[in-house]
């Protein structure tokens, strides 16, 4: 067990735990709140659902029948982001939310989920990418996080005194062309500040930016010496048809 933790009861029964940074206010509020709002609580207009707002997405919806197998997947998210129902057609309309769909409420223009079609399995590998910012940064205090996620992580390496902006919004359009895939988060991370850490990985700063791949599978990884910017897509195409071998961490474990 980590210690210390939080720990939520009703009645006798154990509802939640949180075992993240206990000093981190604002996400033991964010924690509280998620843990105790229904399930898809209904809203009526813009300004209710404003008061639900946070720099984590939401996921919302726009059905009086929503699917058992949505519920299902959704409590396995809870404590993590809002999932919403809007009970107002209007507001659907104005917001472009179909009846069928699992919209994402988000910075990003995520992709959407047909509830029609619905696949239980699939439907968690949306929930469980989706859960993220299209793009994040990337930094010791969220990083492990994100990586035991289930998710693979594709990461690049930036040096943040070379031109960094540029590169990080052509990064996002490649997060936006393959946002339907839903094992893949896009981040970025300050590669100087980690340097020590990212070299065990064969990486080298003078030739940043650099990508690096972190797979959804424990301590497995990897990267090439083509692992840049400019080739994304084939990076992409590479792993997902397993033209390249993933690589096995055997160094001691470190803490970014």
């Amino acid at each position: 067990m980590r210690v210390p933790q939080l720990k939520l009861f009703k009645g006798s029964e154990l509802i939640s735990t949180y075992s993240n940074d206990i000093t981190n206010y604002n996400n033991i509020k964010s924690w509280i709140y998620y843990i105790t709002t229904p399930l898809f609580v209904g809203v009526q207009d813009e300004n209710e659902l404003k008061s639900y707002e946070t720099e984590n997405n939401i996921f919302l919806t726009c059905s009086e029948n929503l699917p058992a197998d949505l519920f299902d997947v959704a409590k396995l998210y809870k404590e993590e982001c809002y999932f919403i129902n809007i009970t107002n057609p209007d507001m659907c309309t104005r917001m472009n939310i179909k009846t069928n769909e699992l919209h994402v409420m988000s910075a990003y223009n995520h992709s959407t989920y047909d509830l029609d079609t619905l696949d239980r399995e699939l439907l968690k590998l949306f929930v469980n990418k989706n859960r993220f910012p299209l793009v994040m940064k990337i930094d010791h205090r969220n990083f492990f996080n994100i990586r035991s996620s289930g998710n693979n992580l594709m990461l690049l390496l930036l040096d943040m005194k070379k031109n960094p902006n540029a590169y990080i919004l052509e990064y996002k359009q490649y997060a936006e062309k393959y946002k339907n895939h839903n094992d893949i988060l896009f981040g970025y991370i300050d590669g100087k500040y980690y340097e020590e850490n990212l070299e065990l990985y064969g990486t080298d700063s003078d030739y940043y930016p650099q990508i690096i791949v972190f797979s959804k599978n424990p301590r497995e990884y990897y990267f090439e010496g083509y692992f840049n910017i400019d080739n994304v897509d084939n990076i992409i195409y590479d792993v997902k048809n397993k033209r390249i071998y993933h690589k096995f961490e055997e160094f001691t474990k470190f803490r970014m």
